[in-house]
């Protein structure tokens, strides 16, 4: 979805949340899709409300993601061979290797979706040892200037995997406006504090810290990784603490 630019809040913004489904078939020429570019609140209420319409007849329920985000499919480029277990390519973004989707699907692990990503690139270097330098500096450029593997494709199936839980919001983060016109939710960033309640927790394995892009898991699933060795993944322990 492209970003909103609001000219009631003066708000201009976008999204870095994904949806485990495609965009509709109409839509997916459409020029505001095509260019991401921000776009006035009216016309990006009016194209939430088509594709909306035209998700939910063919039986897609988004009544738990946002209003702004990404289609699938995931398109990779890869600056070396993948060999980790996760791949963490954007913010809020995880890729997961075939492994690990059938250790999750195996031990039927809530509220995550698989979704099959595209290689398009696959740089010919081990994802291993130094990080390569772009000439111009700039991180963004190294795929470009990487000589790319001949078949990319060979180095999957990778899978994008996406979170479909989101706990409560956290202490002080309690919404204080709300725009009128784009929906736009405001909270005091000063006082939220960073922490689990009991009664913010779902009642799944894997979830998301609302307000951001924290991920937690249970311990079902810390275990499942432990076990299995999984590379490239690391935990954080975090108190709960009790809502009365």
């Amino acid at each position: 979805m492209p970003g909103l630019d609001c000219s009631v809040c003066k708000k201009t913004y976008g999204n870095v949340h994904v949806v485990p489904y495609f965009c509709p078939e109409r839509f997916v020429k459409h020029k505001s899709l095509l260019k991401k570019w921000p776009i006035p609140q009216d016309e990006h209420l009016s194209l939430q409300r088509q594709i909306k319409e035209e998700l939910e007849a063919s039986n897609i329920d988004t009544g738990n993601f946002p209003s702004i985000y990404d289609f699938q499919p995931v398109y990779l480029k890869l600056p070396s061979r993948p060999k980790s277990d996760f791949l963490w390519s954007t913010t809020g973004g995880v890729i997961v290797s075939a492994k690990v989707k059938a250790l999750f699907e195996q031990h039927e692990i809530s509220c995550v979706e698989f979704c099959l990503a595209v290689i398009g690139k696959v740089g010919k270097r081990a994802s291993i040892g130094p990080i390569p330098i772009a000439s111009t500096g700039e991180p963004e450029d190294i795929i470009q200037e990487v000589e790319g593997e001949l078949n990319p494709a060979e180095f999957g199936p990778l899978y994008e995997m996406v979170i479909t839980s989101v706990s409560g919001r956290p202490p002080g983060a309690e919404v204080t406006s709300q725009c009128p016109a784009c929906g736009r939710e405001e909270f005091d960033q000063a006082k939220r504090v960073l922490m689990l309640t009991e009664g913010m927790i779902p009642p799944t394995n894997v979830f998301i810290l609302a307000t951001t892009l924290h991920i937690f898991v249970d311990d079902k699933v810390r275990e499942i990784i432990w076990k299995n060795r999984l590379a490239n993944v690391e935990f954080g322990w975090w108190p709960v603490e009790n809502s009365h």
